[in-house]
């Protein structure tokens, strides 16, 4: 028998994977959580096997009497060969953790350990290796340091990420006099519920005319939606069918203070219908565009996604469904890779409370808890 480990962010996924390229005849050996080592291939692992006799080939007949244990000999040495296999993959989980072991930190289990917190609050490997690297210089370097106990390495890692964040909790630096700001983002991340936000608590509290434009013309309800929010708000509100018209539109409307643009969501498989879109933001450079991503992806997902955006050039992170985040891991993860200031954090349905300018304290709550919860548990 021939085994091989799939990898995807559902089981249902890497089933599917695994029987198309093995064929409907592959069979289940087991499932699991993926090993942190390998997290970032997905989040679930699936281990098929497949016959080493190829398909097709007709079933033998019936043994003789005298043959049972030909057909014995023949299964242990297929469970050795699985067993085999499977040693081989540990082999190579073990490889792919062999970076820390390489690094000296088998000498510092504190370190050791903060990886593995790091990895379980779904930081990508990557991330993990140089924030807890980093942790390391700032103590010393020395394991033996009275500098390197567990609370201090956690400290240092900790200082690391507040070092590395920026944040820009506000609309429209480019041109203070007049500030536009586009929001994109994929399906259901709540664009809509975040602009709305935005211009209460930057426009209408601040006593600022607000105009909004839609270029969500396509969603079934979408423009009633926000052009209701517009009038209860008392701003201005039009939809736009094209960029054409977005470019006039902006022209018009000149003289608002706080200009608002919502944008369709765009999935994996629409995204060429936003390149005109994108064309149209890289040469119209009065515009600031926020990325929206929900909180609760992810990382793979979560990093994903945002490379996708990538073609709109987002100039800041936003955050929705900020407290249905498991672990803020996943979230500061790609605000550190990304490079880009985070400016809002959104939770919830209510307007405008459900909204916050980003923190260094909000986006960093609650990293060390799971750690913390299990200790707790262990005592």
């Amino acid at each position: 028998m021939k085994i091989k480990s799939y990898f995807a962010d559902s089981v249902q996924a890497a089933m599917e994977k695994a029987r198309a390229e093995l064929g409907a005849e592959a069979m289940l050996v087991h499932s699991k959580n993926t090993d942190a080592e390998l997290r970032h291939l997905g989040a679930y692992e699936v281990v098929f096997g497949v016959s080493a006799h190829p398909t097709g080939v007709a079933a033998p007949k019936a043994a003789p009497e005298g043959a049972t244990n030909e057909r014995g000999d023949a299964l242990l040495e297929e469970m050795a060969e699985l067993r085999r296999q499977i040693e081989g993959v540990k082999r190579s989980v073990s490889r792919q953790s062999a970076h820390l072991r390489l690094a000296g930190l088998e000498r510092w289990p504190e370190l050791e350990k903060l990886y593995e917190q790091l990895l379980a609050a779904d930081f990508s490997s990557e991330t993990a290796q140089d924030l807890v690297q980093a942790a390391r210089r700032s103590t010393d370097g020395d394991p033996r340091s009275p500098r390197a106990s567990a609370a201090a390495v956690e400290a240092a890692v900790s200082a690391e990420i507040e070092r590395r964040l920026l944040l820009a909790p506000e609309i429209g630096e480019r041109e203070p006099a007049r500030k536009v700001a586009l929001f994109a983002g994929p399906p259901g991340c709540g664009k809509t519920s975040l602009l709305v936000k935005v211009a209460v608590a930057h426009g209408v509290k601040r006593g600022i005319p607000v105009q909004i434009l839609s270029t969500d013309t396509l969603r079934v309800g979408a423009v009633e939606q926000l052009s209701a929010y517009a009038r209860i708000l008392g701003a201005g509100f039009q939809a736009v069918h094209t960029v054409a018209a977005l470019a006039r539109a902006l022209e018009e409307h000149r003289a608002k203070k706080l200009v608002l643009i919502d944008t369709p969501g765009y999935a994996a498989n629409e995204m060429e219908d936003a390149q005109e879109l994108a064309g149209f933001v890289s040469r119209e450079r009065r515009i600031e565009v926020h990325l929206l991503l929900p909180a609760f992806l992810r990382q793979s997902v979560l990093a994903r996604t945002a490379e996708r955006f990538q073609i709109v050039a987002p100039a800041k992170l936003a955050f929705t469904h900020f407290d249905e985040a498991g672990s803020p891991g996943a979230v500061l993860d790609q605000a550190l890779r990304s490079g880009l200031p985070v400016s809002f954090l959104s939770s919830g349905q209510k307007i405008p409370e459900d909204i916050a300018e980003a923190s260094k304290a909000a986006l960093l709550e609650g990293l060390w808890e799971p750690a913390e919860a299990a200790a707790v548990s262990a005592a």
